[in-house]
């Protein structure tokens, strides 16, 4: 039979794949043109191919750099509106249970922001001890003054964003001196805090 003459949706091959000699038969599409790389390239050829495929990075992306850091000033803008809410005093002085007032928790965010980034640019990391909030060192003492040093970090975050080497977000580091992980997860640390003490927050607003 001639190559004319095969169905529609049949294939004519004067060898049919792995059996006798046929004319038209129906293969598998993907099969057949395996079938005939294998049969007109030669192997080295084919493991070149391979080769190049398994050295393709991966191309799906989850969320882009950007939209982590917008998601990141998302909270930090609701955690803003929450300092913005709580009476002066109270701010630097109520606890439950002994707990840290609510300022003492917003410095430990700062404390994080800023230098945990440029830790992740630099791979240079402070301790934990020379963490303002854990140092000693004077901090904010009004709420009109630590809004401003919010609002001084949030331009500093945003400046030193793009400064994040292409790859960096899934290296491994060790942040603060203690904690190891990859860049991103020290990232999304950072988030989870925030939210974990800005609901303390709300408690003591209650």
């Amino acid at each position: 039979m001639f190559r004319g003459q095969c169905l529609t949706g049949d294939f004519y091959s004067s060898k049919k794949i792995n059996g006798p000699k046929t004319g038209c038969h129906r293969v598998d599409s993907d099969a057949f043109f395996l079938y005939s790389v294998k049969q007109f390239y030669q192997p080295q050829f084919i493991n070149m191919l391979q080769t190049m495929a398994e050295r393709q990075p991966a191309t799906e992306i989850v969320i882009t750099p950007a939209n982590l850091l917008e998601h990141w000033q998302g909270h930090r803008r609701l955690t803003r509106k929450l300092i913005e809410a709580f009476p002066e005093k109270e701010l630097f002085s109520y606890s439950i249970g002994g707990m840290r007032p609510f300022s003492g928790l917003v410095f430990e965010m700062l404390d994080m922001a800023v230098p945990g980034l440029l830790g992740i640019i630099t791979g240079q990391w402070q301790t934990i001890d020379q963490m303002v909030h854990i140092s000693g060192k004077p901090v904010a003492q009004t709420k009109e003054s630590l809004l401003n040093q919010w609002d001084e970090t949030t331009e500093k975050m945003n400046a030193l964003w793009p400064q994040i080497p292409e790859g960096r977000f899934r290296e491994e580091d060790i942040a603060f001196g203690q904690y190891p992980g990859t860049i991103y997860s020290f990232i999304l640390y950072f988030i989870d805090n925030e939210i974990h003490h800005r609901g303390q927050a709300y408690v003591y607003l209650r």
